[in-house]
Parts: C-alpha cells; structure tokens; sequence
C-alpha cells in the first residue's frame, strides 16, 4: 500500500486488516500444549483481545518472565 504525501506516517484505521499465518508443517510438529497455546492466539485476534493476545504471545515465549 503506498500512501500520499499528506498521509505518510499516519495509521489507516479503515484500512483492511492483514494476518500473515507462516504454515511450518514441513518443518516442525508443535506440542499439544503449543498447539493449544496457538489457538489462543488465534481465538484472540479475531476477537481483537488484546490482553489475552499477548497472554497468548508470553505464553508461547521460551523465556518470558512477565505476569
């Protein structure tokens, strides 16, 4: 998306929004906890959630430390 000089910098808030979802089948097999920690990932963004998205996100963080 290229934006007009005057528009440049600002956020388009009726923009479409965009998920990328990168499918690492070939490459790894995710635990039933990862898998289920995935989901909630999911099952946050489309509810636009966002405290639980990024409980989500810590949850699948090898070494988060936040609570």
């Amino acid at each position: 998306m290229e934006l007009s000089e005057p528009d440049q910098g600002r956020l388009n808030l009726y923009s479409p929004l965009v998920c990328l979802v990168a499918d690492t089948g070939m490459i790894a097999e995710l635990s039933k906890p990862d898998q289920g920690h995935l989901i909630d990932f999911f099952r946050a963004m489309t509810k636009q959630d966002g405290e639980q998205l990024g409980k989500a996100i810590l949850e699948m963080s090898e070494r988060h430390t936040c609570k």
